[in-house]
């Protein structure tokens, strides 16, 4: 008998080990978090039993396309049409750069990114690849900062980056935007990129993550709590101080990316905006929760409310 195409197959099962996957179109890597998410056992992120398994590498263009394909309705893609908003735009279609099907889609706003996790969930329980109560949704910000390690940055200790440590604001992009100095803390780093680059180009973390650090902020799932940030952060970003703008709730991007230096490329940094937010140097990936009990963080088939404004 047959089995359905899958589109996470899991092949190994040790712990840290990379786990590969055959996602036909999407080809997406997934890593479990052995040490955080164990089945059977309340974990100290998610606080229930469970296996959480995180993307190796960002949600690519190519798969962001299928997605779009698939889901012709742009109410149901999460897009938001008010003709006095830059935000009609297909910001992912065009973010300014050209564009190669391996580079990680940017401009997804957190209604976009929640719209392809509800799909994607919807897809393979239909083919019957993924159980009734698995599904793909953002990773939370602890979950997060548990992918990211317990070092300051996602590559560890070392400053400056070593060489191949992500795609930053480096010697490349200075010369590529006519900055004849650069960043004097990045002066000697080099990745080889203006810009974006493709998925999986640099070293990964400690537990196999791919851009972790560089090439495109990720949004999270939870909204922006004040007090996700210890005060010693607080003080020194002030912007961190609030959890509304125009009185609409925040949600984070978690990493760093291509225009990223400094400050910027510690594992704690965060940046924030509305549910439609859109940044060209930002995009998300995905975590699949198998069997997700109730009362998990909120799901990837619950329909987001709307917001309205942008940051």
């Amino acid at each position: 008998m047959n089995r359905p195409a899958r589109s996470i197959e899991i092949l190994s099962t040790s712990a840290l080990s990379l786990f590969v996957t055959a996602m036909g179109s999407f080809a997406i890597l997934m890593f479990i978090l052995i040490p955080y998410f164990r089945p059977g056992k309340e974990d100290k992120v998610l606080g229930k039993p469970g296996n959480v398994l995180f993307c190796v590498w960002p949600t690519r263009l190519k798969d962001f396309e299928e997605f779009v394909k698939e889901v012709p309705d742009a109410k149901e893609r999460g897009e938001e049409f008010r003709p006095d908003s830059y935000l009609q735009d297909d910001v992912w279609r065009n973010p300014g750069y050209d564009q190669q099907p391996d580079f990680p889609v940017v401009g997804v706003s957190w209604l976009q990114a929640q719209a392809f996790c509800k799909w994607l969930t919807g897809k393979e329980r239909a083919a019957g690849v993924i159980g009734p109560r698995d599904e793909y949704r953002l990773p939370t910000d602890a979950e997060w900062t548990a992918a990211a390690g317990s070092g300051p940055y996602p590559w560890g200790h070392d400053w400056p980056p070593p060489p191949k440590s992500g795609n930053f604001a480096d010697e490349t992009w200075a010369h590529a935007i006519g900055y004849k100095f650069g960043f004097p803390d990045m002066q000697g780093y080099n990745d080889g990129y203006a810009m974006v680059a493709p998925v999986g180009s640099f070293t990964p973390n400690r537990f196999g993550l791919f851009d972790m650090a560089g090439n495109v902020m990720q949004w999270c799932q939870d909204k922006y709590r004040v007090d996700m940030v210890p005060p010693e952060l607080l003080e020194k970003f002030p912007y961190l101080k609030t959890d509304k703008f125009e009185g609409e709730d925040l949600y984070l991007m978690r990493g760093s990316n291509w225009q990223s230096e400094g400050d910027r490329l510690h594992s704690y940094w965060r940046r924030l905006g509305v549910q439609e937010f859109r940044l060209d140097a930002g995009g998300f990936r995905c975590v699949l929760v198998l069997n997700s009990p109730p009362g998990s963080p909120p799901s990837a088939g619950t329909t987001p409310p709307g917001a309205s404004g942008t940051k």
